[in-house]
């Protein structure tokens, strides 16, 4: 962000809970009576708006799967008058005829229902502005906590209004969006033993939710971008019933920021430029050193990567300005998240449904995964040796979390994993990386290539896919064409999702891998697994902790070859395959040849 619209940001907040002349609807609290007032100016009746809905307490307990900057509902609504109320309803976007008439698409929209979902009496009506009392909705479960929780069987919850209330601190009107923070406390006469274990009285658990009402991204100078299966991209899916007979009615739009250069004549030259408006996250002030520098360091790697798509620092990580709320939509976060014991991190965002425009993010790393990573390199400890190891502990553990945060970015970005990357000379940040660990020819542990630095020829890809700006329609289709022809040429693969999972058919496609084939990773993974296992001892923990603790160590010793083998068993009966379109060049599959897989079956045996 520019810092003079970095300090316009800053001077605008609002004081909390109160009402602004410049807002974009007005946010009262009464705290005698326990309720919430929206004062909506004639302007925004009718209007569409994006809502986003955000867990802001987490649960902590894997078993839930509730953390803290979670993202739930992502509509566009509307406010519209009917009478004496006013409604709250959100459209049916996932039905459009994009290249009819408008008889076409009132057809299509008048083909599936719409939802309305609140429904609030008017207070007041004067000066062209409304005000209702909201209060049914901002302390209702939005989220749809109880029905996780439920589902887990760990009880089941209700909201007590009387134990709840909204948060003045983090509620508040801003020019573009509206923040509203409730704080609701879930009662139960049976808890389970989940929610025993995350609060410190299982029959009243306390969270608070987030509620934000932002201003649409102007379609105008949006062009939505075709989504493509082969380019690892998110998609925005719909049914079109424009499509004709020769159709299936299915479209998409892939997700991507907003990106424009600001010097168009330069960028159709070729030159590198700056874009408009770049694409700024900011770090959570929770986190702290080393892990601060790391995610800067690997999340802004993802500058280099937007090069490939003709743009100069296209890409930026800053410090939250102080005295801004992290939860206030014109802030892209990487939050700080922990739990009771390791989790995943995510990397989800927030999109115009209407278009695929990605317009913000959470990003929640998890504070257990340097954990497990340290787990590994002790592990490694007593087959060092008294010189030790040739990567300290602090290095190995944030060049993880380095990676780590480039690919939770990269999601955000609106970019798929690419789970056989790895067997491509690690081609992307966005696959499931394995610390490579090797031995070097005096048979010591090396340490020195353990993860990727940078992006790779994949992320390329995928970034000149989304992002490259093209000043027409025409130029764009065939600008895309040439880029998948492109990378089809040099070979450049992707696979992802469950088709990388212990039951796929691709061995390269497999999470947590290292290696051009899995030959060769259950090669080099056994070896290191062997020295690993004859020198194991205590050394693997510190003087003063617990014996036990060399059960977590062990486990990865031993286990050292697993996700390789689990890779090698693909060959038995193995098939790969790719996502081809008719006369792209592409094999759609074959059945890998029978030395491969009596190899495979050889090797795993």
């Amino acid at each position: 962000m520019p810092f003079l619209l970095l300090i316009l940001a800053v001077f605008l907040l609002p004081t909390p809970g109160s009402a602004q002349s410049d807002a974009l609807l007005g946010v009262r609290i009464d705290h005698e009576r326990n309720r919430l007032y929206l004062d909506l100016p004639a302007s925004v009746l009718g209007t569409d708006l994006l809502y986003q809905n955000t867990l802001v307490t987490g649960m902590g307990v894997n078993q839930l799967g509730l953390d803290r900057g979670q993202t739930g509902t992502n509509a566009v609504i509307r406010f519209e008058r009917r009478g004496n109320r006013v409604l709250i309803v959100q459209d049916n976007w996932g039905v459009r005829a994009t290249g009819g008439n408008a008889a076409l698409e009132r057809s299509a929209r008048e083909s599936f229902p719409s939802s309305v979902i609140a429904s609030f009496a008017i207070e007041s009506s004067e000066a062209g502005r409304i005000t209702v009392d909201a209060s049914s909705f901002f302390f209702a479960d939005g989220y749809n906590v109880i029905g996780r929780v439920r589902q887990a069987q760990q009880g089941n919850l209700r909201v007590d209004r009387e134990r709840s209330w909204i948060d003045a601190e983090y509620t508040g009107a801003f020019p573009r969006n509206a923040e509203i923070r409730s704080v609701l406390t879930y009662v139960t006469d049976a808890p389970g033993g989940a929610l025993n274990r995350a609060a410190p009285d299982g029959g009243a658990v306390t969270m608070a939710q987030h509620h934000s009402i932002v201003v649409l991204p102007p379609t105008e100078g949006y062009r939505p971008r075709p989504f493509d299966l082969r380019a690892g991209l998110f998609g925005n899916s719909f049914l079109d019933f424009s499509e004709g007979f020769d159709g299936d009615y299915r479209n998409a739009y892939a997700s991507r920021w907003r990106l424009i250069p600001r010097d168009r004549a330069a960028y159709l030259r070729g030159e590198l430029v700056e874009p408009e408006q770049p694409i700024v996250y900011y770090l959570d002030p929770a986190i702290p050193e080393p892990y601060r520098s790391a995610f800067r360091e690997g999340g802004e790697w993802w500058s280099g990567v937007f090069e490939a798509a003709g743009f100069r620092n296209a890409f930026q990580i800053h410090d939250l300005p102080a005295g801004a709320n992290p939860m206030d939509a014109r802030y892209p976060m990487i939050y700080w998240v922990h739990r009771i014991g390791p989790g995943p991190s995510v990397g989800p965002s927030y999109r115009d449904p209407r278009t695929g425009e990605i317009v913000s993010t959470v990003i929640r790393m998890d504070s257990h995964r340097s954990l497990v990573d340290y787990n590994i390199y002790a592990g490694l400890l007593p087959a060092a040796g008294n010189q030790g190891l040739n990567v300290s502990a602090e290095d190995f553990t944030m060049a993880r979390r380095r990676q780590h945060t480039a690919h939770e970015i990269g999601h955000t970005l609106g970019i798929q994993h690419n789970f056989i990357a790895a067997s491509q000379g690690r081609s992307s940040f966005m696959d499931y990386p394995f610390p490579l660990i090797s031995l070097d020819a005096q048979g010591r542990i090396d340490l020195s290539d353990a993860y990727r630095v940078g992006g790779g020829a994949w992320d390329s890809l995928a970034v000149r896919y989304a992002y490259t700006w093209y000043a027409d329609e025409a130029s764009e289709r065939e600008g895309l064409r040439r880029i998948m022809a492109d990378g089809l040429a040099k070979g450049i693969r992707y696979i992802t999702g469950g088709h990388a999972s212990a039951a796929g058919s691709i061995p390269e496609a497999t999470q947590w891998v290292e290696g051009a084939t899995m030959f060769d990773a259950v090669e080099r993974t056994t070896r290191v697994r062997r020295v690993l296992i004859d020198r194991f001892d205590e050394r693997a923990i510190a003087p003063g902790e617990p014996m036990a603790v060399l059960n977590q160590r062990f486990a990865h010793v031993y286990l050292h070859h697993r996700y390789s083998l689990e890779g090698v068993i693909k060959y038995v009966g193995g098939m790969d395959f790719t996502y081809a379109l008719r006369g792209d060049g592409q094999t759609p599959a074959r059945i890998l040849p029978a030395a491969e897989q009596r190899r495979g079956l050889a090797m795993a045996l």
